[in-house]
C-alpha cells in the first residue's frame, strides 16, 4: 500500500467528513438521535491511483472504488448506520399513537406500498389512500382464539406528515423504490 503525507491523509479526511456530514443529515430526518455514521471505509480508500501524463501516477482524493457516485456512496453508508441502529422509538407513528381511526375500510381504497410485514404472524401493515384522496394506514392481521380463526383490520388516517415518515421508511427499508417514493411525494406538494 503507497504511503501518504500527512497533508494527503488530512484532505481525504476533509473529503471523508463531508459526505459523512451529507449521509448524517439524511439519517437525521428519520432518527433525529443518531449522531454518527458508519463508514466501513478507511481513509485510505478514498485515495485512488490515476496513470496520466507524463507518464507517472498520481494520487487523487475521490469516492472509494466500487460506488457510481457520491450519492451512491452516501446511501450505502445512510444504509448502514440505520441498519446498526435498529429502529426508533416513537420515531415513527405506531397503531398505539394514531387515533384517527375508521369504522370501516374506507370507499376507493387502494395499496400504495406495504410497510411491513411478519409473515409467520401472517399480518402486516400497509399505506394507501382512498377515493376522497385521504392517506390511510391499514393493520391486517389473522388470528386464532380457541379453534375459531379469523382476521381483522383497522384503518388509520394519516397526516402527511405521517405519511412522509412511513414513505421514507420504507424507501430506506427497500419496500419502496426511489420512482414511486419521489412520485407520491411530489404528489402531495400538490395537494391543497
Amino acid at each position: 500500500m503507497p504511503e501518504y503525507s500527512k497533508q494527503d491523509i488530512d484532505y481525504a479526511s476533509e473529503f471523508r467528513d463531508g459526505i459523512h456530514r451529507d449521509a448524517l443529515e439524511i439519517v437525521r430526518k428519520t432518527r433525529p438521535d443518531v449522531s454518527e455514521v458508519i463508514d466501513r471505509h478507511p481513509v485510505e480508500d478514498y485515495f485512488q491511483e490515476h496513470w496520466d501524463y507524463p507518464g507517472r501516477w498520481y494520487t487523487v482524493v475521490a469516492i472509494p472504488y466500487g460506488y457510481s457516485s457520491r450519492k451512491a456512496l452516501i446511501d450505502s453508508i445512510v444504509k448502514a448506520t440505520l441498519t446498526a441502529a435498529g429502529p426508533a422509538e416513537h420515531t415513527e407513528p405506531d397503531r398505539h399513537m394514531l387515533d384517527d381511526q375508521l369504522d370501516d375500510k374506507p370507499s376507493g381504497y387502494r395499496e400504495l406500498f406495504v410497510l411491513d410485514s411478519d409473515q409467520q404472524n401472517r399480518s402486516f401493515r400497509a399505506v394507501g389512500v382512498d377515493a376522497e384522496g385521504r392517506y390511510i394506514l391499514e393493520h391486517y392481521e389473522e388470528y386464532s382464539i380457541c379453534g375459531d380463526t379469523g382476521s381483522k383490520s383497522a384503518y388509520y388516517v394519516l397526516t402527511e406528515l405521517q405519511f412522509r415518515r412511513y414513505a421514507r421508511q420504507s424507501l430506506l427499508n427497500g419496500r419502496l423504490n426511489g420512482n414511486d417514493y419521489d412520485r407520491f411525494t411530489a404528489e402531495m406538494k400538490h395537494d391543497p
